[in-house]
């Protein structure tokens, strides 16, 4: 177990476009509900053609608060824009959040703190007042992955890809949570289109998501687990991504750089499909 007199060095990875506002009010609203016992640092993920979220990270930065601008150019996936603000901003442990919800616990940092001591090579989840998934995730599970989260998806998926991944190497249905809440209130989700596709290739991809596991639970030193089909998420049967997709979808043109990802997860497909 770590020293518990020790900081903990704690990432805030917030990939944000088009909201300066919300973000605003978000980072000094987690800065504020902060203990103020540990290191706590945010990683701004702003593209380079959003000149108004940069400039809102630049000045909450101006103002004293611990904030990093990454800019570059609009990824293809999320989860890859993620990757690379922990590579930024490296952390004994990261927060993966969004820009649009609010924290409900003071001290919420320390609770952390403590997940991250008691086992400080583990993946844990905030408490959400709805169905949100928002992972917690220490420097030693990702140095093992390789990563925090997947490159393949413009929007969602990497929350439950971690789940499954999580399951098949530790051999255990039960997400470790941290003791903090937070409210998921997101007025809707960028670059969401395409959303049955979407949905069928990340199910296509489990084979990928059990040898992931297999190489992280070795890297780690954890003992290798037998029933992997016993720990396999589920499909929830009242999914609906066309009603979701008309409630929640980005209603603006498909940017080039989703066209490439779209293009490159049907060839994964295309490949699985005729091997």
């Amino acid at each position: 177990m770590a020293d518990p007199a020790q900081p903990v060095n704690i990432s805030v990875l917030i990939p944000s476009r088009g909201r300066p506002a919300r973000l605003a009010t978000f980072v000094q609203a987690v800065s504020a509900k902060a203990s103020g016992k540990h290191t706590l640092r945010f990683a701004i993920g702003c593209d380079a053609d959003d000149g108004d979220t940069i400039a809102m990270a630049l000045a909450l930065r101006a103002s004293g608060l611990p904030v990093f601008p990454y800019v570059g150019p609009r990824p293809p996936s999320l989860g890859g824009l993620v990757n690379k603000l922990a590579e930024h901003l490296p952390g004994d442990v990261y927060c993966t959040l969004g820009d649009d919800g609010v924290v409900k616990t003071d001290g919420w940092d320390d609770a952390v703190a403590q997940a991250w001591r008691a086992k400080p090579d583990g993946v844990w989840w905030w408490r959400c007042t709805n169905n949100a998934a928002f992972p917690v995730i220490s420097e030693k599970w990702r140095a093992a992955a390789g990563r925090l989260f997947t490159d393949y998806f413009p929007y969602w998926y990497d929350d439950v890809w971690l789940i499954e991944v999580w399951r098949y190497a530790t051999g255990s249905l039960h997400c470790l949570p941290i003791e903090a809440w937070l409210d998921d209130r997101a007025p809707g989700t960028h670059r969401m289109r395409d959303l049955q596709f979407w949905d069928d290739f990340f199910w296509s991809r489990r084979d990928e998501r059990r040898e992931a596991a297999r190489l992280i639970a070795e890297r780690l030193g954890w003992p290798p687990v037998q029933d992997l089909d016993a720990l396999d998420v589920a499909k929830n049967a009242r999914f609906d991504a066309a009603d979701l997709e008309a409630r929640q979808g980005d209603r603006s043109p498909p940017t080039p750089e989703y066209i490439g990802a779209l293009a490159r997860a049907r060839a994964l497909m295309q490949q699985k499909e005729a091997a």
